[in-house]
């Protein structure tokens, strides 16, 4: 077992190089982070053209690179949770929403992996370190994370969550294990505790190294 952080505040937009020189000196040996698709600090700020290519001008992966490149440095385990429907996939500003198509967020997925496989080749000349851990969202028991939790059908509430994030982690897990490189492990139920509004701690479930 590892022992990790999770502060994407520090270890992604951050003041990195003290960061990232305090958690060697704490023999920090994973770090989780979001890996946004969409909202603030999302990759795909545009319909990309191509969206199984990683190297698509409509991605810009600069914050990633820049922590797995000094997570490496440090020999520092990355765990990236995917997470953030841009508002170009859902129609909707804001990034807890479903994809409208779960293809997109698959292709994006694949898109991922593919860069942070070892072998990728970034902007600078150099190879990418690999990332070979991947969770699905994050807290989708939360509607600050994913909302809808219900909705109104027939004059009765019923979950709508739990259909949404069934269709987020099947596209994700295809869209990793899509690219077929090894040892690539994907995990769902990053949930929040007992789906409380304010919940900020959470656990991981359901490793599966899928068919590579």
């Amino acid at each position: 077992m590892r022992i990790g952080i999770y502060d994407e505040a520090q270890t992604l937009y951050g003041p990195i190089p003290e960061t990232f020189s305090l958690l060697g000196q704490l023999h920090v040996q994973e770090i989780r982070e979001n890996l946004y698709w969409g909202g603030r600090y999302g990759v795909a700020q545009r319909r990309p053209a191509n969206p199984r290519d990683p190297g698509d001008p409509a991605y810009n992966w600069a914050l990633y690179d820049r922590t797995v490149e000094y997570a490496k440095q440090y020999g520092i385990h990355v765990l990236f949770s995917v997470y953030g429907t841009p508002t170009w996939e859902s129609g909707n500003p804001s990034k807890n929403i479903a994809p409208k198509n779960p293809v997109d967020l698959r292709n994006f997925a694949y898109a991922a992996a593919l860069r942070y496989s070892g072998t990728y080749m970034g902007e600078d000349g150099q190879v990418l370190p690999a990332v070979r851990e991947w969770t699905a969202w994050n807290e989708p028991n939360n509607p600050l994370f994913l909302s809808p939790q219900y909705k109104r059908k027939a004059g009765v509430w019923v979950m709508e969550s739990a259909i949404d994030y069934a269709n987020i982690c099947n596209a994700v897990y295809g869209g990793v294990h899509g690219t077929l490189i090894p040892n690539e492990r994907v995990a769902c139920g990053v949930t929040a505790v007992a789906g409380a509004p304010f919940a900020v701690t959470g656990f991981v479930v359901g490793w599966s190294l899928g068919p590579a």
